[in-house]
C-alpha cells in the first residue's frame, strides 16, 4: 500500500469499521443518473473494499439540484427536480465480488455517512420525523416507497401513524381511504390531539365513524358493562343519560367526578335509604360535593358503630389486663386510639383496618406501654382448630423489636394465660 493510498484511508476510513454505510455517491449508471450505496470491508493488511449494495435510479430525465430525503432501500431520496417515481435493483455482482476502495471505476464524490451525521441531516430536511440513534433507516424509507402521501401525513402530524408497519400492508385503496379519512375535517384536529392507536382507527374507518364517535360510542359500551359489574341495572340509554351528565352535555354543567366515584355515591345513596327514582338524586346539581358529603356520612356511622363495638369489647377483657414494673397491656376502646399507636410507632395498625378485625372477631389488638407511651403493639389471632390465642404479630417502632422485646412477650403471654379458657361475649374471638 502506498502512502498516497495510506493517507487518503486515513482520513476518510480509520475509525470505522466493516458493514454498510450510506454514501454521498452521485453517478451516472447506463446513461441515466443514480445514487448508490456500498458495503465496507476493512482488512488489516490491504487498504479497504467496498461493493455497491443498492443502486437508486430516476425515472425520466431530471437535474439533481441537492435536497436530501429518504428513499427505498438506500434511505435516500434525492429530490431532482419534479419528483418523479424511481426504483432501485439489488446489485447483481457475486457477493463476494469486492473492489479495492482506491480503484472502483466511476466512483467520485465519495463520502461515508456516520449514524450521527444521518440523524443531523434528516433532523434538517425532515424535521417533521423523530430520529434518534436506535432509528431504523430502512423503515422510515419504505414509507417513501410504497406510501405515497407519507410525507403530506407526516408534515401534518401523523407520523405515529405513518410508521405503524401495518400501514405498510394496506392496499392501494386502503390507503387512499386512511389518508381521506385523516385529512378530513372531522378527524385531522381531533387525531393529533388523542393520537387514537391504529386498531382504533381502522374499526372506525371500517363503521364509517369519525374518530370522536367511535370513543364515544365505544365509551357507552365500556360504561353498560360497568354498571353491569358493580350489579347496578341501568339501560343503554339511561347510560347515555349518565354520560351526557357527567361530561356537561346537554345544558347539564360539567360534573367534576369519574364514573366510579359516582358508581359509589349511587350505591351509597342506596344504602342510606334515597329515593332512587328522584331525578335530583340520580343527577345531583353537584356529584362530586354530593360523593363526599354522603361518604363522610356514613363513614361516621360506621365510626359510631365501630366505637360502640370496641368500647364493649374493651369492658370484657379490661379484667385480664396485666401490669407489671413499668409495662402493662392497655386494650383499645375507640378507633382513634389504634391512629395514635400508628403515629406513635410508624406502623399500619392504625390504617390497615386492625379495628375492624377486632370487631368481627379475627383477631385481639393490644398495645404494651412503657409508662404513658406504646412500646410495642401486639396482634392476638386464634389458629384453626385451637381454643387459644396466640401471638401474630409483636412489634415496636417501624416494626421493629424494641429493647424489652422479652419482657413485652412475656407480659401478652400472662394475659393469654389469664385469658384462657374464658368466654367471650359478642364479636370478641
Amino acid at each position: 500500500m502506498n502512502k498516497q493510498v495510506k493517507e487518503y484511508i486515513d482520513k476518510h476510513y480509520a475509525d470505522l469499521g466493516s458493514g454498510t454505510y450510506y454514501l454521498d455517491t452521485f453517478d451516472d449508471a447506463d446513461g441515466q443518473p443514480c445514487l448508490r450505496t456500498w458495503a465496507l470491508h476493512k482488512l488489516k493488511s490491504k487498504e479497504p473494499q467496498v461493493k455497491e449494495v443498492v443502486r437508486e435510479y430516476l425515472d425520466g430525465k431530471c437535474k439533481f439540484h441537492g435536497d436530501l430525503y429518504f428513499c427505498g432501500a438506500a434511505g435516500w431520496k434525492v429530490n431532482w427536480g419534479n419528483r418523479k417515481h424511481y426504483s432501485y435493483y439489488i446489485n447483481p455482482e457475486p457477493d463476494d465480488h469486492w473492489y479495492d476502495i482506491t480503484k472502483r471505476p466511476g466512483m467520485y464524490t465519495i463520502r461515508l455517512f456516520k449514524n450521527f451525521e444521518l440523524i443531523r441531516i434528516m433532523k434538517k430536511y425532515i424535521p417533521y420525523f423523530t430520529i434518534s440513534e436506535t432509528t431504523d433507516i430502512m423503515e422510515y424509507a419504505k414509507r417513501f416507497k410504497v406510501f405515497p402521501d407519507v410525507e403530506r401525513l407526516s408534515k401534518a402530524g401523523f407520523e405515529y401513524l405513518v410508521m405503524d408497519k401495518r400501514v405498510l400492508k394496506l392496499s392501494v385503496q386502503s390507503k387512499k381511504k386512511l389518508v381521506s379519512w385523516l385529512m378530513s375535517q372531522e378527524n385531522n384536529d381531533y387525531v393529533k390531539e388523542h393520537r387514537p392507536s391504529y386498531n382504533d382507527i381502522t374499526r372506525a374507518i371500517k363503521k364509517g365513524w369519525s374518530m370522536e364517535k367511535y370513543y364515544y360510542e365505544q365509551t357507552i359500551e365500556d360504561w353498560v358493562e360497568t354498571f353491569k359489574d358493580y350489579d347496578i341495572k341501568r339501560t343503554r340509554s339511561e347510560v347515555i343519560e349518565i354520560y351526557d351528565y357527567l361530561k356537561g352535555r346537554k345544558n347539564h354543567p360539567i360534573q367534576l367526578i369519574g364514573l366510579f366515584d359516582y358508581i359509589d355515591y349511587l350505591k351509597t345513596a342506596k344504602e342510606m335509604g334515597f329515593d332512587m327514582t328522584l331525578k335530583s338524586v340520580i343527577y345531583p346539581l353537584d356529584a362530586r360535593r354530593a360523593h363526599d358529603t354522603l361518604a363522610r356520612t356514613k363513614k361516621a356511622a360506621e365510626s359510631k358503630e365501630i366505637n360502640d363495638k370496641l368500647k364493649k369489647i374493651a369492658s370484657i377483657l379490661k379484667p385480664y389486663e396485666v401490669k407489671r414494673k413499668d409495662l402493662k397491656i392497655v386494650i383499645p376502646t375507640c378507633q382513634k386510639d389504634f391512629v395514635k399507636w400508628g403515629q406513635n410507632l410508624k406502623i399500619c395498625v392504625g390504617t390497615f383496618g386492625y379495628d375492624k378485625k377486632m370487631v368481627q372477631g379475627s383477631s385481639v389488638i393490644l398495645m404494651v406501654y412503657q409508662g404513658n407511651q406504646p412500646l410495642e403493639c401486639c396482634e392476638l389471632v386464634r389458629k384453626a382448630n385451637s381454643v387459644n390465642l396466640e401471638i401474630c404479630q409483636l412489634r415496636g417502632k417501624h416494626n421493629q423489636d424494641s429493647e424489652r422485646h422479652e419482657e413485652c412477650k412475656n407480659l401478652v403471654n400472662t394475659f393469654i394465660r389469664n385469658y384462657k379458657n374464658q368466654q367471650l361475649i359478642g364479636a370478641c374471638i
